[in-house]
């Protein structure tokens, strides 16, 4: 049995979560009020509104009669080229809310003990040429047909939706979804590649929480607005202080690794002119202010450098002052 799968479903979860929110948008289906002084049909628009809404429906009886993702993709890849943009989006976001639902279940066949000891038996594959058990290669081809893919973490072997695979329909959407979509594949290709949290990999993290700087400045009332600020706070307090059980910083004297501050040096002086790169120049201040440390050490205990502290526990409120509370956004 591996002991790290609670650790591990809880952070799915939660992740799991925020897709689930994003769900909560309005619903595509949902007929936008007329503008005053448009009360009249121009000719033509009626049938491509009744177009539109024809396909919508056609996709939401699919999803009601489908019995995996495969089939969903097998209709965008033949309904979308000819949509409209807006349909295009409004497809996509009903995807999402689907993947929000079959995700934990999908996750819950693979995250079994007996399931885990196959995979781990055959040394953690996460591609269908890797698994030599039949019913376990079966569902992994299922799930890549329905553009899950496998990913391994901490031992343990699970599927995510791979954004990577619906890059192929970025074409067809608005430039907001299309960024969004963008900024997706990204995480899925990390995901894929395993990638962990070092000095090494932090101008990468930092390119990664500027994309979300830039669809937020870009798009002020884009469709993911509220999705793309939480997660612009999240990546920038793992970029800034990174995870609790990854320590930056020499044990014994609380001063922050050499490797690291270089990384924020060269993010600071490359990336100077965004927003995540002044947070990152403040935060080298304090360090210069504090001798490197992140935290004091003494003989009987350790504790933060206060105004570190201040920074990092007032980080998500500078952030939603900075961008604007997303709940008052219209």
């Amino acid at each position: 049995m591996k002991a790290n799968r609670k650790v591990l479903w809880g952070v799915w979860l939660l992740s799991l979560a925020l897709v689930a929110a994003c769900s909560n948008d309005p619903a595509p289906g949902g007929e936008p009020p007329t503008p005053p002084g448009q009360q009249e049909t121009q000719p033509g628009e009626t049938s491509e509104t009744d177009s539109e809404e024809q396909l919508i429906s056609e996709f939401w009886q699919t999803i009601r009669d489908a019995t995996g993702p495969s089939e969903l993709i097998a209709f965008l890849d033949e309904r979308l080229p000819s949509a409209s943009e807006s349909a295009a989006d409004r497809l996509l976001l009903e995807l999402e809310a689907y993947y929000a639902e079959d995700l934990p279940i999908t996750q819950g066949r693979f995250l079994t003990n007996e399931v885990q000891e196959k995979f781990s038996m055959m040394g953690d594959p996460t591609t269908v040429e890797q698994i030599t058990d039949d019913e376990l290669r079966a569902w992994t081809e299922q799930a890549e047909a329905g553009h899950y893919v496998l990913v391994q973490t901490a031992g343990e072997v699970y599927p995510i939706v791979d954004y990577a695979a619906l890059d192929k329909y970025r074409r067809y959407l608005s430039s907001d979804l299309s960024d969004y979509l963008k900024l997706k594949a990204m995480d899925s290709q990390r995901l894929k590649s395993g990638t962990s949290d070092s000095a090494g990999t932090l101008e990468a993290v930092a390119e990664r929480a500027i994309a979300a700087e830039q669809y937020l400045d870009r798009y002020p009332e884009g469709l993911k607005r509220d999705e793309m600020l939480s997660d612009y706070i999240n990546r920038t307090e793992y970029l800034l202080f990174g995870m609790a059980n990854g320590p930056r910083f020499d044990l014994d004297s609380g001063i922050l690794f050499d490797e690291y501050r270089q990384a924020f040096e060269r993010i600071a002086e490359t990336r100077g002119d965004t927003y995540t790169g002044t947070l990152v120049r403040r935060l080298l201040e304090l360090l210069g202010e504090s001798d490197q440390k992140l935290i004091i050490v003494s003989a009987n205990d350790r504790r933060d450098v206060p105004a570190i502290a201040e920074l990092r526990d007032g980080l998500a409120e500078q952030i939603r002052e900075h961008y604007g509370d997303p709940a008052a956004a219209p």
